[in-house]
Protein backbone atom coordinates (compact mmCIF):
# COMPACT_ATOMS: atom_id res chain seq x y z
CA UNK A 1 0.00 0.00 0.00
CA UNK A 2 0.97 3.58 -0.66
CA UNK A 3 0.71 6.60 1.51
CA UNK A 4 -1.35 6.93 4.64
CA UNK A 5 -4.70 9.16 4.78
CA UNK A 6 -4.39 12.47 5.62
CA UNK A 7 -6.67 14.68 8.00
CA UNK A 8 -5.76 17.71 5.20
CA UNK A 9 -9.05 17.88 2.77
CA UNK A 10 -7.27 19.96 0.68
CA UNK A 11 -5.15 16.84 -0.40
CA UNK A 12 -8.80 14.73 -1.89
CA UNK A 13 -7.74 14.52 -5.01
CA UNK A 14 -4.20 13.18 -4.56
CA UNK A 15 -5.71 10.67 -1.86
CA UNK A 16 -8.05 9.42 -3.87
CA UNK A 17 -4.98 9.15 -6.57
CA UNK A 18 -3.69 6.56 -4.02
CA UNK A 19 -6.50 4.78 -2.72
CA UNK A 20 -7.39 3.68 -6.98
CA UNK A 21 -4.05 2.93 -7.39
CA UNK A 22 -4.05 0.56 -4.30
CA UNK A 23 -6.61 -0.93 -5.42
CA UNK A 24 -6.83 -1.87 -8.86
CA UNK A 25 -4.94 -5.00 -10.02
CA UNK A 26 -3.14 -3.16 -13.32
CA UNK A 27 -0.42 -1.16 -11.70
CA UNK A 28 1.36 -1.07 -15.27
CA UNK A 29 -1.20 -0.87 -17.64
CA UNK A 30 1.29 0.00 -20.22
CA UNK A 31 0.99 2.83 -22.66
CA UNK A 32 2.79 6.50 -22.46
CA UNK A 33 3.85 7.37 -19.11
CA UNK A 34 1.95 10.85 -18.98
CA UNK A 35 -1.14 9.38 -20.49
CA UNK A 36 -1.27 6.92 -17.93
CA UNK A 37 -0.38 9.51 -14.92
CA UNK A 38 -3.35 11.68 -16.82
CA UNK A 39 -5.84 8.64 -16.89
CA UNK A 40 -5.78 7.94 -13.18
CA UNK A 41 -5.80 11.60 -12.20
CA UNK A 42 -9.03 12.29 -13.94
CA UNK A 43 -10.35 9.25 -12.17
CA UNK A 44 -9.93 10.53 -9.12
CA UNK A 45 -11.03 14.08 -9.90
CA UNK A 46 -14.24 12.50 -11.09
CA UNK A 47 -14.25 10.39 -7.91
CA UNK A 48 -14.10 13.32 -5.72
CA UNK A 49 -15.89 15.82 -7.74
CA UNK A 50 -12.71 18.02 -9.62
CA UNK A 51 -12.94 18.59 -12.95
CA UNK A 52 -9.72 18.31 -14.72
CA UNK A 53 -9.63 19.88 -18.09
CA UNK A 54 -9.69 16.79 -21.61
CA UNK A 55 -6.52 16.06 -22.99
CA UNK A 56 -5.48 17.49 -26.19
CA UNK A 57 -1.97 17.25 -27.62
CA UNK A 58 -2.43 20.54 -28.74
CA UNK A 59 -4.06 22.36 -25.47
CA UNK A 60 -1.47 24.00 -23.42
CA UNK A 61 -2.57 22.18 -20.40
CA UNK A 62 -1.82 18.81 -22.42
CA UNK A 63 1.50 19.98 -23.94
CA UNK A 64 2.61 20.88 -20.28
CA UNK A 65 1.15 17.70 -18.70
CA UNK A 66 3.08 15.83 -21.42
CA UNK A 67 6.19 17.92 -21.78
CA UNK A 68 5.05 17.42 -25.57
CA UNK A 69 8.11 19.36 -26.57
CA UNK A 70 7.62 18.81 -30.37
CA UNK A 71 4.23 20.06 -30.54
CA UNK A 72 3.77 23.74 -32.30
CA UNK A 73 2.21 25.33 -29.39
CA UNK A 74 4.95 24.46 -27.17
CA UNK A 75 6.56 27.84 -28.14
CA UNK A 76 3.71 29.52 -26.54
CA UNK A 77 3.96 28.05 -23.34
CA UNK A 78 5.40 30.44 -20.42
CA UNK A 79 9.00 29.87 -19.39
CA UNK A 80 8.18 28.94 -16.40
CA UNK A 81 5.93 25.74 -17.13
CA UNK A 82 7.72 24.31 -19.53
CA UNK A 83 8.97 20.47 -19.06
CA UNK A 84 7.13 20.52 -15.53
CA UNK A 85 4.88 18.12 -16.24
CA UNK A 86 1.92 17.13 -14.89
CA UNK A 87 2.48 18.81 -12.02
CA UNK A 88 2.95 22.60 -13.75
CA UNK A 89 -0.10 22.03 -15.32
CA UNK A 90 -2.15 21.67 -12.87
CA UNK A 91 -1.17 24.88 -11.11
Amino acid sequence: MHGEPSPNALNRLGEKVVENYNNTSNKEPGGLCYETCYARVKQGGNGVGLSIPAWSDTSTFGIIWGSLIAQRGRKDVPEEYKGLGAAGAMV
